[in-house]
């Protein structure tokens, strides 16, 4: 039996073949499979920050993830594209994801300001005080969210509760051992109905992040609380420069790999090693207690999301 989980959830921001690669020929050396997630389809936002970010439309790319699927890593859905999809836009990215890797998701990943992104921002609080807090900033920076409204070109609700398993909600940033603060995971919330089933992550997001997250310290203590922590990252965001992966990175993956006991699973394989059938219903109080955490670290990092 597993002492310890471990997997790794890399947003595809800002990816390319060249700047990505060399990070997962590492995880397979090490035979550590993780999860990425892909856009289907090329950004039509001329002005989208993630526009030259490579997708399941580009030859060599495709073949690339194709190939990873294939080494036993999971790829996952995060979104149509890294701009804002409409339903007809989501369900043409599905089926560009199943005609490149002949299957369809079991993880989903909202990105940023998309519109079709599910039970965003304020609609992913339960607590008052908090849906107010992020309800002035959404409105401040006029940030809309709809695709579990039935009623928006954006909705995707349905097929989403049909298609996907798993989908991220909550990243915290001070916690090593996601079962120390969310030990329901992953979970079924009845309020939020058109996912199955969510889970926590571990803020890895920079370089910076994922090096003090996987500290020496906290490494041990997954270890000793047979914890599991799932590393919520952007590889394309300067995890490998001039072709290489950055030493203190690679150095961490390596110690890690290296521990007895270690459970390396991409988080769909994981999640279903902890919940075979259907999830277990989230608490209230369980969910109070994350929403507390998550604004605590949000106001104090400014980096969970």
């Amino acid at each position: 039996m597993s002492n310890f989980s471990f997997t790794i959830v890399d947003d595809t921001d800002g990816a390319t073949l060249d700047n990505v690669k060399p990070i997962y020929d590492l995880l397979a050396s090490l035979n550590m499979r993780t999860t990425k997630t892909v856009w289907s389809l090329r950004c039509e936002e001329p002005n989208n920050p993630y526009v030259m970010s490579a997708t399941l439309e580009d030859k060599d790319y495709a073949a690339w993830v194709k190939s990873l699927q294939d080494d036993g890593f999971e790829i996952a859905f995060h979104g149509a594209s890294a701009g804002s999809n409409i339903r007809a836009r989501t369900i043409q990215g599905l089926e560009q994801f199943d005609k490149v890797l002949a299957r369809l998701p079991s993880t989903h990943i909202n990105h940023s300001r998309n519109r079709d992104n599910l039970y965003w921002a304020t609609a992913r609080f339960n607590s008052p005080l908090l849906r107010a807090i992020v309800g002035v900033n959404q409105k401040l920076k006029q940030w809309h969210y709809e695709g579990e409204n039935p009623n928006s070109p954006y909705f995707w609700g349905d097929i989403c509760q049909e298609t996907i398993r798993y989908s991220r909600n909550f990243t915290f940033v001070q916690q090593i051992d996601l079962t120390a603060v969310n030990p329901t995971i992953p979970y079924h919330d009845p309020y939020r109905p058109y996912v199955p089933s969510w889970f926590s992550s571990c803020d890895g997001g920079t370089p910076e992040r994922f090096i003090a997250l996987l500290s020496p310290k906290n490494i041990s203590k997954l270890v000793e609380q047979a914890g599991v922590c799932i590393v919520y990252a952007h590889f394309g965001m300067g995890f490998v420069q001039n072709g290489k992966v950055l030493p203190a990175v690679e150095k961490i993956l390596r110690e890690i790999a290296a521990l007895s006991g270690g459970q390396f699973l991409p988080v769909n394989e994981l999640l279903d090693s902890r919940s075979p059938a259907a999830a277990p219903i989230l608490s209230n109080k369980e969910r109070r207690r994350m929403e507390r955490v998550w604004l605590w670290e949000k106001l104090r990092s400014k980096g969970t999301s």
